[in-house]
């Protein structure tokens, strides 16, 4: 399915698009989700949907509960996310470590991809020639 509204009357010949269409600008238009539209409109999804909800809400309140009984305290997690943000010099080492890896690896990717087209358009019996040639010196 194609995002792009093709503007007044389509000029096909023998099933292709005539090339002045072709050049036109696209005119895209919004449109929801595939996700949202099955929300929105399937009874049964939304079921599971609400379902997945009230699984999370009850997973809280036993968490909830449980931590208030045993403990005498509220504790549902937020010290955890806290400590984990804590360290922000260490996420931002990780991260460059991370981006100095992908811009190390992508150009040489690039000349392993450009290796591979060169090869692939190479002539392959000028390639023999050269090799038969090779064999009688």
């Amino acid at each position: 399915m194609s995002l792009r509204r093709l503007r007044g009357n389509t000029a096909i010949q023998n099933g292709t698009i005539a090339q002045e269409e072709k050049t036109k600008n696209p005119d895209f238009t919004h449109r929801e989700s595939p996700l949202t539209v099955l929300i929105e409109h399937s009874l049964h999804i939304r079921a599971i949907y609400h379902i997945f909800v009230v699984i999370l809400l009850i997973l809280l309140c036993d968490t909830v509960i449980y931590d208030f009984v045993e403990r005498g305290k509220i504790n549902i997690g937020v010290t955890s996310v806290i400590q984990g943000f804590g360290d922000i010099r260490r996420g931002a080492k990780l991260w460059l470590f991370e981006l100095a890896v992908v811009l190390l690896f992508y150009p040489g990717l690039k000349i392993y991809v450009g290796i591979q087209k060169i090869i692939k358009d190479y002539p392959e019996n000028h390639f023999n020639l050269e090799l038969k040639m090779a064999s009688y010196n």
